[in-house]
């Protein structure tokens, strides 16, 4: 009898947690709802993810396979911790919703889990991924942590999905902020959200309405070394053609706080204040140093002194001024607006780039101008005989820049200036601009033969590679690794497998982030070819020991071969 009464007993136990349980969770699905923080869609499938083996911790030589639990969207993989993604996918399968996909040693996001299947009916899923998450977590459990949880959320949202309506960000703002203190949370933030969305009635087209665009320039991609993102935005560069015409508007909007779609790494969204700001920058080539006075101040004397030249003189004498920082935005104007000028001023641009050398004036300059001279309104003829010049030069960088714009349209003259330039290569290291080996001018000839398929320029590449010392050799074929042109990455892979048996070595090596005491060439050929595949590799490669760095050029070997064959 007394059996019969504590099995009773624990059965009505396990219905209170049961019901308990589901009680909880579904109170945290209303929050999560409510604060409209996202889930997989309906047709997201429940997969399990099965990476090749990797060191089970840091340090230890222990392997094992990792099983990961998400969901499958289009072919993409969703709400699946980064920091579970070691290695390399072996297997993605669509996986029927049970209670045992939770047990053992197997990753996911538990609560997203849970929510979901709570909200698709998977009620023995949606209990044990809710207990698991009970276990490993502590956090988000209340309202205001859904709230700080959603906060982070939509703050992000503003610049990295800035296809989502302002209307909808602000919405969920303004019910975080009901539930957040003001400590907790910038009310700033969602005011200068409603700022934006307010009614706009400048004449269209005018320097007031394209500065009133901006509240919706987002970030681009970014290939340059520097800048921001969002100064490739059409709105951004559509204010910056204005020229000189249009820095009153941009003076009068320096207090603007109204919210844009463009942000940063450290998840803070630009106000217009900030992108007006920088235009201003921009078209000064510098940043304003008022000294004494304000930089209002400092930027109406700037801008009084340029419109006495007029915006043509002026941009032709800032091309040259001592205190120009960044010229690629005046460059670009240039070449926008006063096209016929290019010619004029080539030969003593690059004359100076040389004059100036690396240390004293940005390398990146004879980059910026031959690309404004391969992109501008000047006929064929004009755009070769710029960028011949460059091509012929001795200084190292516009050589080298000259030789990659010319190509589309001297392909011949391109070949040949590319082909001496890679014989004339010395085999003493080469001078590293401001102290990053990355940075020298001629390792950029290796992407641009990289970039084809030619192969007598992979024949010179070859040679040239070869001869260099250990130091250049390894940044030549990192260069190479760099290039992304699809046509010719059977070559790239080719070229570096050849280098998987060079065990020629670099002593107190700083590379891929870490001090190597000794960096062979074969791994570092192995760690670019690792990257190309996407293999996930442990960070503290500089401790391995050469079974690892083997089993990593055999992974990589086996990978080439594979692709070679298709």
């Amino acid at each position: 009898m007394s059996n019969i009464l504590g099995a009773v007993l624990l059965l009505a136990s396990l219905g209170a947690d049961y019901r308990h349980d589901l009680k909880q969770l579904d109170q945290l699905l209303a929050w999560h709802e409510h604060y409209g923080l996202p889930l997989p869609p309906q047709n997201a499938e429940l997969v399990q993810v099965v990476t090749i083996p990797v060191p089970v911790e840091a340090f230890s030589p222990e392997k094992a396979p990792a099983r990961i639990l998400a969901f499958r969207v289009d072919g993409n993989l969703s709400f699946a911790n980064s920091e579970h993604w070691k290695g390399q996918i072996a297997s993605v399968k669509g996986v029927a919703p049970a209670a045992s996909l939770v047990h053992g040693k197997v990753f996911a996001e538990w609560l997203d889990v849970a929510l979901v299947a709570r909200e698709r009916g998977w009620e023995p899923l949606a209990l044990a991924a809710f207990r698991r998450w009970k276990t490993d977590n502590e956090w988000p459990r209340t309202e205001k942590e859904f709230a700080t949880r959603a906060l982070w959320h939509w703050k992000r949202s503003l610049h990295a999905t800035p296809d989502v309506p302002l209307t909808v960000v602000a919405k969920y703002l303004r019910r975080v902020l009901r539930t957040l203190s003001e400590d907790e949370f910038d009310p700033d933030l969602l005011r200068s959200v409603e700022l934006a969305l307010q009614p706009r009635n400048a004449p269209p087209g005018s320097d007031e309405a394209l500065v009133d665009d901006l509240v919706n320039v987002r970030d681009w991609p970014n290939e340059e070394r520097g800048g921001y993102g969002f100064q490739k935005d059409p709105r951004y560069r559509a204010v910056v053609r204005r020229g000189l015409a249009v820095v009153p508007e941009l003076v009068a909007h320096l207090d603007d706080d109204r919210i844009t779609r463009a942000g940063d790494i450290c998840n803070n969204t630009h106000r217009v204040k900030f992108i007006a700001k920088d235009i201003l920058e921009q078209l000064n080539g510098g940043t304003f140093f008022p000294g004494d006075d304000d930089e209002r101040t400092a930027i109406a004397k700037w801008f009084a002194d340029a419109n006495k030249l007029g915006e043509e003189k002026y941009l032709m004498e800032r091309l040259f001024s001592e205190d120009v920082y960044f010229p690629d935005t005046v460059l670009w104007l240039l070449a926008e607006k006063y096209p016929q000028r290019l010619s004029e001023v080539a030969h003593k641009f690059f004359d100076k780039v040389a004059a100036r050398g690396f240390y004293a004036w940005n390398s990146d300059n004879a980059w910026y101008f031959s690309k404004a001279v391969a992109g501008a309104r000047i006929s064929d003829a004009d755009k070769r005989t710029i960028l011949e010049y460059a091509a012929r030069h001795t200084d190292p960088v516009s050589r080298t820049a000259g030789i990659y714009y010319l190509r589309p349209f001297s392909p011949k003259l391109a070949k040949n200036r590319l082909l001496r330039s890679l014989s004339e290569l010395e085999t003493e290291p080469m001078v590293p601009q401001r102290g990053f080996r990355n940075a020298v001018p001629q390792y950029s000839l290796a992407k641009i033969v990289a970039e084809g398929t030619d192969p007598e320029e992979w024949k010179a590449l070859a040679l040239a590679v070869r001869r260099a010392n250990v130091a250049d050799r390894i940044e030549f074929l990192g260069a190479i690794a760099s290039a992304t042109t699809p046509h010719a990455r059977k070559h790239r892979l080719a070229f570096l497998a050849d280098y998987l048996t060079d065990d020629d070595a670099l002593v107190d090596s700083q590379a891929f982030g870490a001090n190597f005491p000794r960096l062979e060439v074969r791994n570092a050929v192995a760690v670019r070819l690792a990257d190309l595949f996407q293999f996930d590799t442990e960070e503290q490669k500089h401790a391995w020991d050469e079974a690892e760095w083997r089993e990593l050029r055999t992974k990589v070997r086996t990978k080439v071969q594979e692709e070679m064959r298709r």
